[in-house]
């Protein structure tokens, strides 16, 4: 019988299982037409009439026009020697064959299973027999017609002892696959192994050699295959080519790293494979944990290359604490609390080790007040990469109910101490970080964007009770590390000397509004933004208030307009408004970045503003002058695609 034949059959059987077993499925014919009438029990060949039924057990024949189905069982008290609780046999119409055999096996007196020995689950397109003797339970497998075991044997018996229960090789049978015919693979060479699998109706045969041997080729592997429908092999060739001792005169040599470098080598024959750590503390410098390096003994060549990375002391020092030229001068901060004129808490004591208690210390840094313009800043003296940083709370003595801790905090950095630049990653360009939960547990974050700096600034953003802060930083001196091993965060920009600068401070944010300053040219910008549930008296989205530099002075006040209850709540972030394209996201309040990833949007009043959502909180800011936000590119422009106005506008902000 043909190949297809065969598979055309099982695809049959498969399906007439699946109707069988479920409970719910319906039996009927295709519908009968002129060329086609149904099929009835006197149109089918002598060879698909019923079976009898065996002595103790029920028949049950369906016919389903192109196949006969037979599903027998044993009468209450008896069962089948196989031990399964149904018996099919399956006859076809078109070839007027019984597939899987033409007699039931007998329904015998139901033996109860007291000696520990299961019963066995057939193979799939397979039969099993099971005998019992007065010490052990033998199984025979077979597989249908059209099947053969994967391991190509025609019979697979499987042995219990009935004493204990242990099946003496395993009581799972191997799958019954497709007779392959033609396309059964060819012995092993000396000295290898072959493995087989069927993909897509083709045969792939893979032979390897065993350790000590390779082929002649210098492969590692030798594929063959079959096309089970014509039953020929590529290349007319079904044969492996031999497998010979690896020659006893080493090609490869082995490889060296530096004084930090481990290197354990292994040779089976056909390849030399070195596997590298790093020792003493060190890391990698491309950061891997091992290196592994293979070479064929056959040709000396080095699959991926012979060279081992240095090994580096990692760039995740301690660089406050280790350098013992900062002292605490080197701290400085926006503020800080006076009010208990016998406990200080000054800059210094947000030092990651200090506790409370000694002299009358504070355990951390406190400012004066609790609000977004403080800020903890710390001058490295050298130039430092700065790869992550370690916070605390602050630390109280026993019995002291204290519990002050920063939630919330974004990092600027500077190299002179005058113009600092906000930390942001590939994701947004002003990155707030989560803080702590408690006064002493440290929180460490890394930073995928390491940056180099002079001098380094916290500024809590949310904290519990009151600010309350302790905080290292890691990294390592500027000089160890490889400039260009680090991408300099996208908002970074170099501008011309620009004329001195004098200090503005900060106004109050807008009752019931959130507020953020940058500075932009020779202004200090401060735009204000209200609550959910909250609008400006003057209807505006955003609100503004500017400080010369150079002079000092706010442009047309310095404090914000109230943020008063509106009868309208924001539900979210707005899909357009009168001043942003119907079909982009922009920002109105400041719980709209709750629901949206970290990036930078359009604000909802002018395009000449965008908005960076961080970890669900929003950060106002200016487009440099002239220019507008756009949200395709995610930058500012001199047009925008997504904006209304082709020009920033300054009617919509006020002030």
């Amino acid at each position: 019988m043909g190949t297809n034949v065969l598979y055309a059959a099982f695809l049959l059987i498969c399906l007439v299982d699946a109707r069988s077993t479920n409970p719910h499925a319906s039996f009927s014919n295709p519908p009968a037409s002129s060329s086609n009438p149904p099929a009835s029990s006197t149109d089918l060949p002598a060879a698909c009439k019923p079976l009898p039924s065996p002595d103790h057990g029920t028949t049950v024949c369906n016919d389903l026009g192109y196949l006969l189905v037979c599903t027998a069982s044993c009468d209450n008290g008896f069962e089948f020697e196989s031990l399964s609780p149904v018996e099919r046999r399956y006859c076809s119409s078109y070839t007027s064959t019984w597939l899987n055999g033409d007699a039931f096996p007998s329904c015998r007196v139901h033996k109860p299973e007291t000696d520990g020995c299961q019963s066995v689950t057939p193979p799939i397109n397979g039969v099993v027999r099971c005998e019992r003797s007065a010490s052990e339970l033998i199984c025979s497998a077979q597989c249908n017609s059209g099947f053969i075991f994967e391991n190509h044997h025609t019979l697979i018996q499987r042995v219990c002892d009935t004493f204990d229960g242990v099946w003496y090789n395993g009581k799972d049978f191997p799958k019954c696959v497709i007779d392959r015919g033609d396309c059964q693979p060819s012995h092993a060479p000396p000295f290898g192994i072959v493995s087989c699998n069927t993909v897509n109706l083709k045969v792939i045969c893979t032979s390897v050699c065993q350790q000590g041997y390779g082929f002649k080729t210098g492969e590692n592997s030798v594929q063959r295959t079959c096309d089970l429908n014509t039953g020929l092999w590529q290349d007319g060739s079904k044969d492996f080519p031999a497998c010979q001792k690896a020659a006893t005169t080493k090609i490869c040599q082995e490889i060296t790293g530096d004084s930090n470098t481990q290197i354990l080598c292994d040779d089976n024959g056909s390849e030399l494979i070195c596997t590298a750590t790093c020792v003493n503390g060190t890391v990698f410098e491309n950061k891997d944990l091992v290196i592994k390096r293979v070479c064929d003994q056959f040709d000396g060549t080095w699959f991926n290359g012979n060279k081992i990375p240095s090994c580096i002391v990692p760039c995740e020092q301690p660089i406050i604490s280790n350098n013992k030229g900062i002292t605490n001068s080197d701290f400085t901060a926006s503020s800080s609390f006076d009010l208990f004129p016998a406990v200080y808490f000054g800059a210094d004591r947000a030092r990651i080790n200090s506790t409370a208690g000694k002299l009358h210390l504070a355990g951390g840094w406190r400012p004066s007040v609790d609000n977004l313009d403080q800020y903890i800043q710390i001058d490295l003296k050298n130039l430092s990469r700065v790869n992550g940083i370690v916070t605390k709370g602050r630390n109280v003595v026993d019995g002291n109910s204290s519990n002050d801790f920063t939630t919330r905090f974004r990092i600027l950095y500077s190299t002179d101490g005058i113009h600092f630049v906000s930390y942001g990653d590939d994701t947004v360009s002003d990155k707030f970080f989560a803080g702590n939960s408690d006064r002493d547990t440290p929180v460490t974050n890394m930073f995928t964007c390491p940056f180099d700096a002079l001098y380094v600034r916290i500024n809590p953003l949310e904290w519990n009770s009151h600010i309350g802060l302790r905080f290292e930083l890691l990294g390592c001196d500027s000089s160890t590390v490889s400039l260009l091993s680090t991408k300099a965060p996208s908002h970074t920009i170099t501008t011309a000397p620009s004329p001195p600068q004098v200090e503005c401070t900060s106004p109050l944010p807008p009752q019931n509004g959130i507020m953020t300053c940058v500075k932009a040219e020779n202004e200090l910008v401060c735009s204000g933004l209200c609550n959910s549930g909250f609008a400006f008296q003057s209807n505006k989205t955003v609100e503004k208030l500017t400080c010369n530099l150079q002079s000092g002075d706010w442009l047309l006040g310095k404090q914000f307009p109230k943020c008063q209850v509106t009868t309208t709540v924001s539900g979210g972030s707005h899909n357009h408004s009168t001043h942003t394209h119907p079909s982009h996201t922009c920002i109105a309040k400041s719980l709209d970045c709750k629901h949206l990833s970290n990036g930078d949007y359009q604000t909802c009043g002018d395009c000449h503003f965008f908005a960076s959502c961080s970890e669900g909180y929003v950060y106002v800011r200016p487009c440099p002058v002239y220019l507008v936000f756009d949200s395709l590119v995610r930058q500012c422009m001199y047009t925008s695609q997504t904006c209304a106005h082709s020009k920033p506008s300054s009617s919509v902000f006020g002030r």
